[in-house]
């Protein structure tokens, strides 16, 4: 994905059930951040703050929603953990996690390269090139089409 173009209209099992994103997404602005896994504790604690922070990005019209490479049960279990550490998030957490134990998502969204979706090493924490899967997308307001705005890559 390079800024301007077209987020696809992608569906996705979350922790707050399935998306189609463009009909998720209705007149928000979103804010996609990726990890490269579960439980890891930088990941746990950005998930963290930014649970705490929702009614900030509620405020201002924007959504949040966080992918990881994990499969869905993981996220369930990390969405707990997370809760037992940041004993400040109010309420049920408060955004979806998209389950990506295939890696096609980070592939359509050009996190990984097809190649690269089957090799573990460009998506565990510790291997020297996950960088790819810790990135933050901005989309603004799903007028047809809903266009990148922003792109950052962690690392």
């Amino acid at each position: 994905m390079r800024l301007g173009q077209t987020v696809p209209n992608f569906e996705a099992d979350t922790t707050k059930g399935p998306i189609k994103f463009h009909e998720w997404q209705g007149n928000s602005w979103v804010v996609l951040f990726s990890h490269p896994a579960d439980f890891t504790p930088v990941c746990t604690t950005e998930l963290g703050r930014i649970a705490v922070h929702q009614p900030e990005f509620a405020k201002r019209n924007t959504k949040c929603l966080a992918h990881s490479v994990d499969a869905l049960n993981s996220h369930v279990d990390w969405v707990n953990d997370i809760k037992s550490y940041c004993l400040d998030i109010p309420g049920d957490f408060p955004y979806p996690i998209i389950a990506d134990p295939t890696r096609d998502l980070a592939v359509t969204l050009g996190m990984l390269d097809e190649e690269q979706k089957k090799d573990p090493r460009w998506v565990r924490p510790s291997a020297p090139c996950s960088s790819s899967v810790r990135t933050i997308r901005c989309a603004s307001p799903c007028f047809t089409p809903c266009p990148l705005v922003a792109t950052l890559t962690r690392f």
